[in-house]
């Protein structure tokens, strides 16, 4: 009995070990593994500590954190914050059950491109397996309120600058202090604590202060709300952050300086201190990858040829002239760009010669030394179009560094889109409350290559055999109809919507282009098209009160509890129809269908529907339909650009999302007693 005893309790050693090494507890992992050498009752008095601290861990829901980086050898990562209120331990997590992604079929039209061909098993069905990005991370932790006003000076920055001299800056004001939030918690995730954000106003100081963010006040003087891209604060802003680099080159450390709006994902420093000589590393408006897919170097000659992007800009302390010289062009011409007069000086004088490493030897100081300069890798340090439209970090099979919300369409909206679309964003718990609808639109093969012809294995065909303008609209407005119901539906049932996945046929710019932006690596059709494409989420205001983006039930993010409640609902068997017997006999049908849902579904946070959505003129009241109409009318965006005849005028065409419906009015007040067709302007 006692040797039976003693294996029991080596097993229950092993389990433990085993259960502790998935969770990544080393220090807990060594005690167990010493004990066991132990005499018998020493043992059992470890393995009951240890449950003990089992229990705080599944309490806390915390996730396991990373590995330190090698930036951050001697610092320790801010402790997670406790759970509150649970009164029984949770049964450990199932084992994660995966399978490989199903190939494309014939006539299938598949996903996208990803970083990866394994698929997991969640509650609510099948997923891609999610990066390690989108783990859930821990609350920022509470502050006690203060009046004390920091000021950026050498001893900040050393104070939070790693042990090589380090440093990563952003700067935010109160209207994007979510931003900064994200930002924050993803460096923490990377355990990289040497960042500083500067808050451009008072507002935005005490809440960084109150979330013990690393803070400094900039007290820019501009609006606490949103700048608007090319207005005039947004130009004021520019020369307060020409200001900032040039303050921290000051303080003597070597600094990342990044716009809240790109979120870096991958800790940054290992990658840069690849390049000891470089000065200066910038991320490039350059949609073309120049080494290729199989290259994480900096970018070739070729890459200096595109505008530089300062949203992610990596400079030494040693190249304050060139900074100081940038920040006077700023001063002296305070309506030009920022960006623009950043290349200027970078290249004034510049002897365009690469050294190691790609680097070139670009401004020259007055010693007669040059800056050398490099451009990181645009798959890898992206841009909105190179991650989010080209996709080439997930045709490398690789994560990126860093994402810029730029090449977009949707303000501030469309960027927190995009990056929830990527499971970037980190939102609050209220995010996920209240019930949601889920739908799957039908794309009929035909529509999506409507050419015929080869389909490669990332669902792409050759460029010369893109689809047309007309083609284009005709698969998206298909689109459009399915979701503009389910909008409807989502309404009458008090839910929001889940947004489908959707295609493009073309790609979008800000002038007339052949499909894909000239110059660009992206490849058609796009079967990851940004929301921000089709809808104008910046018009809807706050997207948020109507829809949700197209992963939430594959973000790791979502709760278990809303995953768990999800419930499917047929309506195939469902006949609505306005025309024929019109708008009374659609309600006939489709009201009683709402009620049956709203009973039926009552406790489901997620309701699937199967099949089709019935027209949005028999789920809602005749007085709700011309509330919907009116305010639906102006959410469709604009597909840009077609050349228009003569040169003149306008060449964009708008997404109407009700096409359809004839005879109407549409929300520039053009009538409509026939098919739609694409119509430039106004």
């Amino acid at each position: 009995m006692a040797r039976l005893a003693a294996a029991a309790a080596s097993l229950a050693a092993v389990a433990l070990l085993v259960w502790l090494n998935l969770r990544g507890s080393r220090p807990a992992i060594q005690r167990v593994a010493g004990a066991h050498h132990d005499d018998h009752a020493e043992l059992a008095a470890e393995l009951a500590r240890l449950r003990a601290r089992v229990r705080q861990l599944e309490l806390t829901r915390a996730p396991p954190p990373p590995p330190a980086s090698a930036s951050t050898p001697h610092a320790a990562p801010p402790p997670p914050p406790a759970g509150r209120g649970a009164s029984a331990v949770p049964p450990p997590a199932p084992r994660e059950r995966t399978r490989a992604a199903a190939r494309r079929g014939e006539r299938v039209v598949g996903l996208a491109s990803y970083f990866t061909s394994v698929e997991v098993e969640t509650p609510a069905g099948w997923c891609r397996k999610p990066p390690p990005y989108a783990s859930p991370k821990p609350a920022l932790e509470a502050a006690p309120p203060t009046d004390e006003r920091p000021a950026l000076t050498a001893a900040l920055a050393r104070k939070h600058a790693s042990a090589d001299n380090m440093l990563i800056a952003t700067y935010v004001n109160f209207h994007r202090l979510d931003f900064a939030y994200t930002f924050v918690k993803h460096l923490r995730a990377l355990r990289n604590p040497h960042f500083l954000v500067g808050a451009l106003d008072e507002k935005a100081l005490r809440e960084l202060q109150q979330h013990g963010v690393p803070t400094f006040l900039i007290d820019s003087g501009l609006t606490t709300n949103d700048y608007g891209w090319g207005t005039q604060a947004f130009r004021k802003l520019g020369l307060h952050k020409v200001q900032l680099v040039l303050n921290l080159a000051k303080t003597g450390v070597d600094c990342l300086t990044v716009d809240a709006d790109a979120v870096i994902l991958r800790d940054p420093f290992p990658y840069i201190r690849r390049f000891k000589e470089a000065e200066v590393l910038m991320s490039s408006d350059h949609l073309v990858a120049t080494k290729g897919y199989q290259d994480d170097g900096l970018e070739s000659n070729s890459g200096f040829h595109s505008a530089f992007n300062i949203g992610f800009i990596w400079i030494k302390a040693s190249a304050l002239e060139f900074v100081q010289a940038w920040r006077d062009a700023c001063y002296q011409n305070p309506d030009s760009w920022d960006q623009v007069l950043f290349a200027n000086v970078l290249r004034r004088n510049a002897r365009m010669q690469p050294v190691a490493h790609d680097l070139q030897q670009m401004f020259r100081k007055s010693d007669g030394t040059h800056v050398l300069a490099g451009v990181l890798p645009v798959s890898l340090f992206a841009s909105g179009h190179t991650f989010f439209v080209s996709r080439m970090a997930h045709l490398m099979h690789d994560h990126p560094y860093m994402v810029h919300t730029t090449f977009q369409y949707g303000g501030a909206q469309g960027k927190r889109h995009r990056l929830r679309e990527a499971m970037m964003w980190e939102d609050s718990e209220e995010y996920y409350s209240g019930q949601f609808l889920s739908i799957e639109v039908d794309v009929p093969y035909d529509l999506v290559y409507p050419r015929g012809g080869e389909v490669a294995e990332d669902g792409t065909q050759d460029f010369s055999n893109h689809m047309s303008v007309e083609q284009h609209f005709a698969l998206v407005h298909h689109q459009l109809t399915q979701i503009r119901n389910a909008f409807a539906l989502a309404s009458a049932l008090g839910r929001l919507l889940i947004l489908p996945r959707l295609i493009c046929g073309l790609d979008r710019w800000w002038a007339p282009h052949a499909g894909i932006i000239p110059g660009s690596a992206a490849r058609l059709p796009l079967l990851e098209c940004p929301a921000d494409h089709v809808i104008d989420l910046e018009r809807m205001g706050k997207p948020e009160a109507y829809l949700r983006e197209a992963h939430l039930l594959c973000n790791p993010r979502t709760p278990p509890a809303v995953l768990r409640s999800l419930r499917a609902a047929n309506s195939t068997s469902l006949r609505v129809a306005a025309d024929g017997g019109g708008a009374d006999a659609a309600r006939r049908v489709g009201l009683p269908f709402v009620r049956r849902l709203a009973e039926e579904f009552a406790d489901a946070k997620v309701l699937r529907l199967v099949g089709a959505p019935p027209d949005y003129r028999g789920v809602l009241s005749p007085r709700a339909v011309e509330e919907f109409e009116a305010r639906f009318k102006g959410f469709g965006g604009l597909w840009c650009c077609n050349r228009p005849p003569g040169g003149r005028g306008a060449g964009h065409i708008w997404y109407d999302f009700f096409h359809d419906v004839v005879p109407r009015k549409d929300r520039f007040h053009r009538q409509w007693d026939g098919p739609w067709v694409p119509k430039m302007g106004p």
